[in-house]
C-alpha cells in the first residue's frame, strides 16, 4: 500500500517533477511517487501541485497511444482524416478510435472541421451543370427516367449508331 499524498514529508516538488517527467500517466505518477494509484484523494492532490507548479502532462498518454503533444501536431498538419490517424499511429479509417480522437480534440480545444470537408472542395463549389455536357448524360438521364417510369433500360454495352427504321 501507498503512503499518504496529503503528507507533506511524503514527496518534494523536485519528486513531483520528476515523477511527472518520467511517467505516460496519472496513475505513473503516483507509481513514481510510491502512491496508492487507486486512491482518488490523493490524485486530487498530486493534480492540484501538478497545476499550482505549472508542470507540463501534454505527454501523458494514459492508455491512449498517442499523446496530447503528437494529437495538436498532427491535427495542425492533417488534411484528412486519414492524414492525422495515420501520424498519431493508428489505422485509418477505424470508427471507434475516430470518435475517441475527435472527443479528445474537443477537451483540448483543437478544432478538427477541416478534416470533414472533401480535398477538392475548391472545384465542386462551382460544379454546374451545362448543356454542353447533355450528349454524354443524354443516355443516364433516359435511363434513370425509364427506370422511375418502372422499365427496365438496356444500355448497349459499346455504343453504336442504331437505326429504328423498319426495312
Amino acid at each position: 500500500m501507498g503512503r499518504d499524498a496529503s503528507k507533506t514529508d511524503a514527496w518534494s516538488d523536485a519528486d513531483l517533477t520528476n515523477a511527472v517527467l518520467a511517467s505516460r500517466s496519472w496513475r505513473g505518477v503516483m507509481r513514481e511517487l510510491g502512491l496508492c494509484a487507486t486512491s482518488s484523494g490523493s490524485l486530487r492532490v498530486v493534480k492540484r501541485r501538478v497545476a499550482i507548479l505549472g508542470l507540463d502532462t501534454s505527454h501523458f498518454t494514459g492508455q491512449r497511444t498517442w499523446s496530447d503533444a503528437a494529437l495538436k501536431r498532427a491535427a495542425a498538419q492533417a488534411h484528412s482524416w486519414n492524414e492525422l490517424l495515420s501520424a498519431i499511429g493508428m489505422k485509418s479509417n477505424s470508427g471507434d478510435e475516430r470518435i475517441r480522437v475527435k472527443a479528445h480534440a474537443l477537451r483540448l480545444g483543437l478544432d478538427l472541421s477541416h478534416l470533414d470537408q472533401p480535398q477538392d472542395t475548391h472545384s465542386r463549389s462551382y460544379a454546374k451543370p451545362a448543356l454542353r455536357n447533355l450528349r454524354e448524360a443524354a443516355t443516364s438521364l433516359a435511363a434513370c427516367w425509364f427506370s422511375l417510369c418502372g422499365f427496365i433500360p438496356a444500355i448497349p454495352v459499346e455504343p453504336a449508331v442504331y437505326d429504328l427504321r423498319r426495312w
